[in-house]
């Protein structure tokens, strides 16, 4: 009898350590899945403020706050936690000009809490950045360019009339026009391409020798680096620019986007960190007209072709212009930020010109913000 008692004593022992361990890995279990939730609710936040500052890249001081599910069906599953961010503008790091933000992300998921303090760096896309065609240009018409060298994934035909004039900041030692783009790599403001570079249809670096454009560099140039400077727009961005994209309303005729035609902002906000404007996926759309000076600045974004300019007046915007197909100049242009094409034929005077700030202010859409740290 007692030896049936003490069976019985040890056996209801043992359950009873059993449903305590599975309680505790139950336990352990549920704390790690909120613990995983709450990482990803941060992600997901600190996403949010990217996107955010990638098409309001002005407004650096702001709140936002949302909640997760536990899978990709919002509608079947239960919220799985909640977020909330705020972010304000940071001082630059010594010797970097981008603008900066600090944002703070507090994550709640069941009894898990993540809080996160980051760095971003407010940087613009590679094709926001300057003059850049990724394929080939052809230039039969004067191209000025201020601010800027001019940056070719394929080969650049027409050196003759490509010409760099001195912007508003200082002139190189040498005296020669600055690139205030890519600066670090190439002082002085000049053509950079892949593959060749013709003048008068000969190569500029094939015998006999000119010097008459020392800064260029191409396939013949040792350390060129262009390929670090072309960059074509991600099927990601012409996604969200079609849904972020203000409307073109009278502006557009099917065929035409007449630029003094858009709608002005309708806020300040609005205007201080500009729009973006992407024309429906057309063969081709011709560009004319100027943006009037209280529109602010623009991003206009053609998913084709691009005819620029006409005969009847001078074609004006600022902002960036942003080519997916091949850009024609037709008529005499002029751009007051950064111009990116997928291929390039000047056929009329252009004139581009980049201030020596242009990094101070981001455009909206063009912006890329960059998550430098992050600390628990």
């Amino acid at each position: 009898m007692l030896a049936a008692l003490v069976i019985m004593t040890l056996a209801a022992a043992f359950v009873l350590v059993v449903v305590a361990a599975f309680g505790g890995l139950h336990a352990v279990e549920t704390a790690d899945a909120e613990g995983w939730r709450a990482e990803a609710l941060a992600a997901q936040a600190l996403g949010e403020v990217a996107a955010g500052l990638r098409w309001g890249p002005m407004t650096r001081e702001g709140e936002a706050s949302g909640g997760g599910v536990a899978s990709g069906d919002a509608a079947a599953s239960p919220p799985s936690g909640s977020w909330r961010a705020e972010w304000w503008p940071a001082p630059a790091v010594a010797g970097d000009a981008w603008p900066r933000v600090r944002a703070r992300v507090d994550v709640r998921s069941g009894r898990a809490r993540r809080v996160l303090d980051a760095g971003m760096d407010l940087r613009a896309e590679l094709w926001a950045s300057g003059v850049v065609c990724a394929g080939d240009a052809e230039v039969a018409a004067p191209l000025v360019v201020t601010g800027s060298g001019v940056y070719v994934g394929g080969s650049l035909r027409g050196r003759e009339l490509v010409g760099f004039s001195q912007g508003a900041g200082p002139a190189t030692p040498a005296g020669a026009p600055a690139d205030v783009v890519h600066g670090d790599v190439y002082p002085e403001a000049a053509v950079h391409a892949r593959a060749g570079i013709y003048a008068h249809g000969a190569e500029i670096h094939e015998p006999p020798v000119q010097d008459e454009w020392p800064f260029d560099t191409d396939e013949h140039t040792a350390g060129s680096g262009c390929a670090d400077c072309v960059a074509r727009p991600w099927a990601a961005f012409l996604a969200a620019a079609a849904e972020h994209g203000a409307s073109l309303g009278a502006a557009f005729d099917g065929t035409t986007l007449r630029l003094d035609q858009l709608d002005l902002p309708a806020s300040g906000s609005e205007r201080e960190n500009g729009r973006c404007v992407i024309t429906p996926p057309l063969d081709e759309v011709r560009v004319v007209g100027s943006l009037p000076v209280d529109a602010g600045r623009l991003l206009l974004v053609v998913r084709g072709d691009a005819v620029l300019g006409d005969d009847a007046s001078e074609t004006a915007l600022a902002g960036a212009l942003v080519v997916c197909g091949e850009l024609r100049v037709a008529g005499d242009s002029r751009i007051a930020g950064s111009v990116y094409a997928g291929r390039v034929r000047v056929t009329a005077p252009l004139r581009v010109v980049v201030s020596s700030d242009w990094r101070e202010y981001p455009l909206a859409g063009a912006c890329a913000p960059v998550l430098r740290e992050v600390g628990v």
